[in-house]
């Protein structure tokens, strides 16, 4: 039972630290960046992003997201980042 509950808490804990792996810290700029995820994550959360120079919803291309899978959502209107 004990060994239950410990599993069940590592598990929980480990969950919400990857939910908010990213927060809004000022930084605005791909240079400033370590990922894709981490550039699309600023794009869509924080206040002034100056990282998708082109406007089509696609952060630090040259950088970052070259070789990243995105798709559009057309719902949305915009494209959303699929990790691989």
């Amino acid at each position: 039972m004990k060994r239950n509950l410990l599993i069940t808490c590592i598990i929980f804990l480990s969950s919400t630290s990857l939910v908010n792996a990213y927060e809004c810290d000022g930084r605005k700029y791909c240079s400033q960046m370590s990922s894709c995820s981490e550039a699309v994550y600023f794009l869509n959360n924080c206040p002034d992003p100056r990282m998708d120079g082109n406007n089509d919803g696609v952060p630090c291309e040259k950088q970052h997201c070259n070789n990243a899978d995105f798709f559009f959502d057309s719902d949305k209107e915009k494209y959303i980042y699929q990790k691989k």
